[in-house]
């Protein structure tokens, strides 16, 4: 068993005032995982993961842009994002949320994207 306990890991500051705390990074069955809380104020970068999957849970919550559509989540709404689906969020549809992020495998393969772009940069 593994407590995580989000109260003793700082946060990190990101781009656009948001707030990010890598709550888990283990390896799990030999695939790794981890698992960011995201404070999120103003907009999110858009990106996709060349070979990593993402499970997005709102708490309370939110909205995100993927693929070009934007995604209206209730509470503990959820979005399961496969390789290639870019995801972001722009200042004009940006509002306070709060997500839990659960990545795997905890690749660094982040690409920045441009959502009005046709193909991926």
């Amino acid at each position: 068993m593994k407590v995580l306990a989000s109260d003793q890991v700082p946060f990190e500051s990101r781009k656009y005032g948001r707030k990010v705390k890598r709550i888990f990074d283990e390896e799990i069955d030999n695939t790794s995982c981890v698992i960011y809380l995201s404070m999120l104020e103003g907009q999110l970068d858009y990106h996709y993961h060349k070979s990593s999957h993402e499970i997005i849970i709102f708490p309370e919550g939110g909205c995100l842009e993927v693929n070009g559509k934007l995604h209206q989540f209730g509470p503990y709404g959820a979005v399961l994002l496969e390789p290639g689906d870019v995801h972001g969020l722009s200042a004009s549809e940006a509002q306070k949320q709060t997500h839990i992020a659960i990545k795997i495998p905890r690749d660094n393969d982040k690409v920045e994207s441009c959502p009005s772009c046709e193909k991926k940069l």
